[in-house]
């Protein structure tokens, strides 16, 4: 094949250019591999275990700590200001539901009106 002088000058331009990308593309992938190969973390695959890796992949960095903080500081708040009713006041309430029954059923309206006035129903 024979080429006039300015198709053998355009093809060794472009011959030249397509080293220069190649050059850049090559120095990239090395770039790249190299980050690969350095980085702290294993991008293969668990053969054994593959659910597990990826929960804890999931996890993050910090998703261990931020459930043992979640679990603590439920358990403190639960603890510290949970329902802390006095162990008498059921028995109070029940022994007033008692005596509003009793007289209930054997008074007139304005008996039970007045024991109401009397003895109020106790808070809970």
């Amino acid at each position: 094949m024979d080429l006039d002088e300015t198709s053998s000058s355009i093809l060794f331009i472009l011959q030249q250019e397509q080293r220069e990308n190649f050059l850049k593309q090559n120095q990239h992938l090395e770039e790249a591999t190299r980050k690969i190969n350095a980085a702290k973390r294993s991008l293969q695959v668990d053969t054994q275990n593959p659910p597990l890796q990826a929960f804890w992949f999931g996890m993050g960095k910090w998703g261990m700590a931020l459930m043992i903080i979640i679990v603590f500081t439920s358990i403190f708040y639960t603890y510290h200001y949970g329902d802390k009713e006095p162990a008498g006041k059921p028995s109070e309430l029940l022994q007033w539901y008692q005596a509003y029954y009793q007289v209930s059923q054997r008074e007139s309206k304005k008996m039970v009106t007045d024991f109401l006035k009397k003895y109020p129903m106790p808070q809970h």
